[in-house]
Parts: C-alpha cells; structure tokens; sequence
C-alpha cells in the first residue's frame, strides 16, 4: 500500500504522530510513506527528533506483537516511481534491530520530507497508482482514524496568524537590513573623513617641518667670486663690464649679460673670464638701427641661442638669433607710447618655454604686457591702471618670472616695495614679500625698491633688494626674507658685499648669479 502526505487544512501535525495510525501499518508487508512537499511556510526539523519519532513508533508497534520475534527496520530510499520531492518509506521483515539503526543513523532526509513534517497542517490519502498499492480497507481504516483523531485535537492552526507573522518578521529583517547598511554607510563615511582629515594635517605638517627646515637645507658661502667683469673696473674691453643690468643662464651654464652702458650683450662660456658680444656693437656705441641697442637691461635666451634683449631707450624688444649681426622687432615699436602695439621705457622680460609667449615690464606705463609668440602686438596681462598700491595697479614693475607650476607672474613691484604674484587671467595680484601699502624698511619682511625676483624648483623665492645691498632668500609662502648675499644697508666692493644689484639667476645646482652693478662684476656664491 502507498500512502500520500499533503499540506491540508484539517488535521495537525499530532494526528501523524498518533500510534495507532503507526501501529496499523506496522503489519502489513509493504507499506510505502509518500511525503510530499504542498506549504510553503512549513519550517525544518532535524533529522535526529524525525528519527527518533519513527524508532519509537516501531518500538511501540514491537511491543504489541508479542509473538512477532523479528523486527521491522525502515530504509529510507528515493521512490524512483515518484518525482525527487517524494521519500519512501519501506518496512520490510526479517531485519534486525542493530541493521535498523545503522540504517537510520545514515539515512538522508531530503529537505522536502523535513520541511512537511514541520507543517501544522497534514493529511492522508492512498497512492492507486503506486505499484505498492495492496487494498481498499487500508486507505479507509487509516483515513478513519485520522478523521477520529483530528476531531478530538485542539491544535487547529491559525493560517491568517501564521501569515501575518510570518509577514511581521520579513518586514523587522528588512528593517534589520536595512539599519546594518546605514551603520555600514556611516562607518565608510566616517573613515574617509577621518582618512582625508589625516592626509591634509600630514601634509601641512609636513610644509610646515619643510619650511622649518628650508634654510639648514640650503646655504651659501657668503663669500662670492667674480667670474664676469673686473671688481670696480668698468670698460668696453672683452673681459670687462660698464654697469651689467640683466643676465641669464642657458642650459649649458653659459651666461648672457645685458652690459647696459656698453649698448651690447656679452656671452661668457663657462669658466671663461673673457666674453664675447652676441648683440649689439663690440665698442658699445648705441643707436636706434637693428645693428644697435641703447641701454639693454635685460635679456633672455631660447633652447636655439637665439637672445630677446630689452632695449630700453629704443622702446623695443629685439630678436637676435643666434649668430646674426642684426636684431629683428619682437616687440614695440622704437616708439614710445602706450598702446598695445607700443611700450615705454622696457626694463624687465621673461619667457614661457613651452609656448614661446613673452612677458615684458613695460615700465613707464606701469604694466605688463603679453606678446604671443610672433605676434606683432601685445595684450594688458597685469597692471596698466596707472601707477599705485592698489591691488589692480603696478608702481614701476622692472624684474619679473614666469612661474610655470602656477601659471602667475613674480614681479619686482619697484615703486612700491613689494613682489607680488599675478595669476594670467587675474585682475590683482597678491603679496609675496614687502610691506602691502608700499612701507620700504631693511627689516626681514620689508623691501628697498627691489628690482629683480626669481623662484627655484621647490618655489622658494630670491629677491634682489637693490636699495638695501643685499640678496634676501624668502622660503616658500613665507614673509619673512633671510640674507643669502650682501650685507643689509652696507655697500663695498669685498666678496661679501655688493653696490647696488641689479639681477640674479640661478644655475641647476642652485648657485646664485648676482649683477653686482656699480662694481661692474659679475659675482658667483656657491651653495654648499
């Protein structure tokens, strides 16, 4: 005989346990079980208490036939007639009871079976089907009892109370879901903040130390040597100078000097004490053809030789390549005025290596002005609202730097004391050392009508404080200047002392190039 269990909504689970409806089954000579999965809210039971239900109901089954010697072990085996949700459950004869318990302690109870015998609901019917099937009388005797028993239970479930909690606790899940997410958000947030809040301190402190300690880091012998021109000598010789204003480096170490009162500029090679003229005339005569200049002041150089000179007194900017006995216009037009296509009185240039764009100190006009590479006029960069202290205004801009990292302008604010940085594109500048309202002093954080200003590959910053005979060194976003060369207020013509510079430039190994101009020298202070 094959019997069925299915979810119903009559009996409850204690009807399955009921012995007599075990009992009863016990005697015939086959009887298959057929478990059947039908609710989906039936929970799990072990293994272990199904076992034991099923021992103790053949036990009891044992006891009650006296005269039956053998016993009646079950194996539990897939119903190959029946779908892979189906157990059967056999009872043979003639098997001992150790054979039984070893079978049960290894028996695999599909998860189906485990699931319906946790259900609240059960009922029973016969299997026609089932190649086991024996009798008709089976089916009702079994179906009999379990309508009998089923009457005098009370453990009638609550479907609606069942589903409603079942609903309850899905709903508290996903609320305990959802608060694990916002404890886990919350913990990610709070450790990127406090991530982003340890970098930024480490990185201040770490500008902080590097300022501390800029200057035990770079130092230079006080005492300097003239490599350019003769210590209190002027003249239009090759191996002198007459009041040198601007100079340069190329990439080679060779140094180009703007030698203002000998109207040329002369090219020293490295470790040469003799220079040769690259623009301008040998004897210094001046004029205002493209043969000659007339008071150069500055000078750059591009990675081809070619040299910009600031031609003061020409009002112009000329373009020397290399080699050439003649200059060429880059900038002006040998006539003072203030219109884009005009400069006066030149003092200052820098250039952008990467776009070739030049920058000029048109300093009678009190601006900067910009000159695309070969354009033929310029454009207001910085400045050019008159001459003042307002931060819109320059007061007699001279040297000037292009920072490249910050795409701005150092300029040498002579008139008004001070270096300031102008952003391109900006409409003011800010301070970088002096006094904002245009106080001179020879204290660390004031200037003396400064004419020069370059800045090193960490961004510290070198000022040439004409007026006070010095060279201040000012670490990066500092105020405070320290002497580096020269000796503040003192003027002399000794190898620590310096009358009047003019410019400064700096090789690859940070050495200082000083244009020590009324001692018509050239003076180098080694780093060490």
């Amino acid at each position: 005989m094959s019997i069925h269990v299915h979810v119903r909504d009559q009996p409850s689970v204690s009807s399955i346990r009921s012995k007599n409806i075990y009992n009863d089954q016990l005697n015939s000579q086959s009887t298959h079980v057929h478990l059947v999965k039908r609710n989906r809210y039936c929970r799990h039971r072990s293994h272990k208490l199904i076992r034991k239900e099923i021992q103790s109901n053949i036990l009891d089954s044992n006891q009650n036939q006296a005269t039956n010697n053998t016993t009646k072990p079950i194996i539990f085996q897939k119903d190959r007639n029946s779908d892979s949700n189906t157990l059967s459950t056999l009872y043979h004869q003639n098997e001992s009871d150790k054979s039984f318990i070893s079978r049960m302690k290894n028996a695999k109870h599909p998860t189906s079976v485990i699931s319906i015998l946790q259900c609240c609901n059960l009922s029973f019917y016969s299997n026609q089907n089932s190649k086991h099937y024996k009798d008709n009388s089976t089916k009702e005797t079994i179906e009999s009892k379990i309508t009998n028993h089923s009457e005098q239970s009370n453990e009638w479930p609550d479907w609606i109370t069942f589903q409603n909690g079942h609903r309850q606790k899905d709903d508290r899940n996903k609320k305990n879901k959802f608060s694990q997410q916002r404890i886990i958000i919350s913990v990610v947030t709070g450790l990127v903040l406090i991530i982003a809040i340890a970098i930024t301190l480490g990185i201040l402190l770490t500008r902080s130390k590097a300022t501390i300690n800029t200057m035990s880091m770079l130092r230079w012998n006080p005492s300097a040597i003239t490599i350019a021109g003769s210590t209190g000598q002027k003249g239009n010789a090759s191996n002198l100078l007459n009041v040198p204003f601007g100079l340069t480096l190329d990439s080679s170490t060779t140094l180009y000097i703007a030698d203002g009162f000998n109207n040329r500029v002369q090219k020293y090679l490295r470790d040469e004490s003799f220079g040769v003229t690259v623009a301008g005339q040998v004897d210094g005569s001046s004029n205002s053809t493209s043969s000659y200049l007339n008071f150069p002041s500055d000078v750059a150089v591009d990675s081809d030789g070619n040299i910009y000179v600031t031609d003061t007194f020409n009002y112009r900017v000329q373009l020397w390549t290399s080699g050439s006995s003649s200059g060429t216009l880059a900038a002006g037009t040998g006539i003072s005025g203030s219109t884009n296509n005009t400069l006066s009185i030149v003092y200052g240039i820098a250039r952008d290596s990467s776009s070739g764009t030049l920058y000029i100190s048109d300093t009678g006009n009190h601006r900067i002005m910009r000159y695309l590479s070969g354009a033929s006029s310029g454009t207001v960069i910085a400045g050019g609202n008159g001459a003042g202290l307002s931060i819109t205004q320059l007061s007699n801009p001279i040297g000037l730097c292009f920072d490249s990292s910050t795409n701005s302008l150092l300029i040498a604010n002579y008139g008004a004391n001070n270096i300031v940085r102008w952003i391109i594109g900006s409409q003011n500048w800010t301070l970088v050392a002096g006094n904002i309202n245009g106080l001179s002093g020879s204290t660390s954080n004031k200037l003396n009508q400064p004419t020069d200003v370059t800045i090193d590959p960490m961004g510290n910053i070198y000022v040439v404080d004409m007026g006070n005979n010095r060279v201040q060194f000012f670490s990066y976003d500092q105020s405070n200047g320290t002497t580096i060369a020269g000796v503040t207020n003192s003027n002399g013509n000794t190898s620590i002392l310096l009358n009047n510079p003019y410019s400064i430039t700096l090789d690859n190994q940070l050495n200082l190039y000083v244009a020590d101009t009324y001692n018509h020298r050239i003076q180098k202070f080694i780093r060490f």
